[in-house]
């Protein structure tokens, strides 16, 4: 990453030959260097395994401002079936496929992200050969300040020693996640249960109460304490869209 790089070949890949006749079609490919100056290498396997054709909401629909008129167009359609439960599950899965068309119209930040690693990946091709032109020097950078924002994000930037001391030096984080995983293990703290039981488990005559309905109020509390940032379930919602749309899908539930 200098003005006149020095440029020496330092990747290699290995391979056995029980991986290679069982999967010849394998392919080392050099990837653009977005994050440091090392270059990143993807193995590629060719397989006939078909992909699985996955629903994945993303955070980035709700700024669209179609967003909402468009989940409820979806979600206000009729429903033949007279148990709740199938109502909600019918009405979730119609979404699913009304979102990812109305997202085929949209940005696909997959080929902006893979365009702009290919840019990058040009320019350190063409520097191979000369130097960049202050014109493609910039591009460059802007190209990377893009590429490494969710590196940074999801980057240790710091971590305090056992003296309270800070480091930002890869070696000096690895070192320190290294010495307090090293005490961790092969250590036991005795456990003791401080509980009083018998005072803390009262006995209930009356357990009318546990058949008594869910309240509105109690429903809203749920979704509105739910963790955002968590992983979506196995329809492909998170909990972002329960939490932007109920104005929308709370009276079904």
């Amino acid at each position: 990453m200098q003005e006149a790089p020095l440029l020496e070949k330092l990747d290699w890949c290995f391979t056995s030959e029980d991986w290679t006749n069982k999967y010849p079609s394998t392919f080392a490919i050099p990837l653009a260097k977005t994050v440091s100056d090392h270059v990143p290498i993807k193995i590629q396997i060719e397989s006939s395994i078909p992909r699985a054709n996955i629903f994945r909401f993303e955070n980035f629909w709700l700024e669209h401002h179609q967003f909402k008129e468009v989940v409820s167009s979806i979600w206000s359609q009729e429903v033949e079936a007279s148990d709740s439960a199938k109502v909600i599950a019918t009405k979730f899965k119609r979404p699913r496929k009304g979102l990812k068309n109305w997202a085929k119209n949209l940005s696909d930040l997959r080929k902006i992200i893979a365009d702009t690693n290919f840019m990058i990946l040009c320019y350190d091709i063409i520097k191979e050969f000369r130097l960049l032109y202050v014109e493609e020097h910039n591009a460059r950078n802007i190209l990377k300040a893009k590429a490494t924002i969710k590196f940074r994000n999801n980057s240790i930037s710091m971590i305090k020693d056992e003296q309270g001391h800070e480091h930002h030096g890869h070696k000096a984080k690895a070192a320190i996640l290294f010495r307090a995983f090293k005490e961790r293990m092969g250590t036991a703290a005795p456990t003791s249960n401080l509980l009083n039981l018998h005072q803390l488990l009262q006995p209930m005559e009356d357990l009318t109460e546990l058949e008594v309905p869910f309240t509105k109020e109690e429903i809203d509390n749920v979704i509105k304490n739910m963790p955002a940032d968590k992983s979506p379930g196995p329809d492909g919602f998170n909990a972002t869209f329960l939490k932007s749309c109920w104005d929308i899908i709370a009276p079904d539930f």
